[in-house]
C-alpha cells in the first residue's frame, strides 16, 4: 500500500497500483483562518480527516464467499441407494463459479464426485453420494473443502437385507385319466359266467 498527496488529497494505492481510496485533508488556525491576526506563525489544530470517495464502483473490495453448509438427504441409506448432497456458500460464487472439492471416509460404501461447481452469482449446487451393499452399518464421512474452509457431513449406510426365499413351489402331480379294463381278463370272466370254458 503506497500513500500520496495530489490536491490537498490522500491518495491510497494498493501495491499493484490499483486506487483504493482518497482522502481529504483540511486544517483550521486556532482564529479560523489561515493565518494568526498577530502575524505570529499560525496555530494549526488537529486535521480533519474526511473520506472524499472509495473505489470506482462507490463500495469496498467485495471479500470472496466462503463455505458455510454442507448436506446430505437422506442421512441414512440402505446400500446401493443414492443420497442428495449440497454445498451452499457464505454469499454468492465469483462470476467463474466456485469449485468445491470433495471426498469421502470410505469409497467401499460411498462415493462422491472429486468436485462439483457452484455457478457465478448462485450461492449452491447439489451433487449425488452413490452407496454400495455392505454387511454390516457403515458410517461416512463426505468432506468438501472451499478455500480454507473444510465441512463434513456423516452418512449412515445400512446393510442390505438378504433376500428371502420361500418353500421351492410344488410341483402339479401328473393327472390320472379313467381306467381302461384289460380286454382279456374281461373276455375270461365273461367265459366263466356264461359256462364256457
Amino acid at each position: 500500500m503506497r500513500l500520496s498527496l495530489s490536491r490537498g488529497l490522500v491518495l491510497v494505492a494498493a501495491a499493484g497500483g490499483g486506487f483504493i481510496a482518497a482522502f481529504a485533508l483540511g486544517w483550521t488556525t486556532a482564529s479560523g483562518s489561515g493565518l494568526d491576526p498577530s502575524g505570529a506563525a499560525p496555530v494549526v489544530e488537529p486535521p480533519a480527516l474526511k473520506v472524499a470517495r472509495l473505489t470506482p464502483a462507490g463500495r469496498l473490495p467485495q471479500l470472496a464467499a466462503t463455505l458455510s453448509a454442507l448436506t446430505v438427504s437422506p442421512a441414512s441409506v440402505t446400500g446401493g441407494s443414492p443420497s442428495l448432497g449440497r454445498v451452499t456458500l457464505a454469499g454468492t460464487a465469483p462470476a467463474g463459479g466456485a469449485v468445491v472439492s470433495l471426498v469421502s471416509s470410505d469409497a467401499r460404501a460411498a462415493t462422491a464426485p472429486r468436485s462439483v461447481r457452484i455457478r457465478g452469482g448462485t450461492s449452491s449446487a447439489t451433487f449425488t453420494v452413490k452407496t454400495s451393499g455392505v454387511r454390516g452399518t457403515t458410517e461416512v464421512r463426505i468432506s468438501g473443502v472451499y478455500g480454507r474452509t473444510t465441512l463434513t457431513a456423516r452418512l449412515t449406510v445400512a446393510a442390505t437385507p438378504p433376500q428371502s426365499t420361500g418353500p421351492a413351489p410344488r410341483r402339479p402331480s401328473p393327472s390320472i385319466g379313467p381306467t381302461t379294463p384289460n380286454k382279456a381278463t374281461t373276455t375270461a370272466d365273461e367265459g366263466a359266467i356264461y359256462g364256457g370254458s
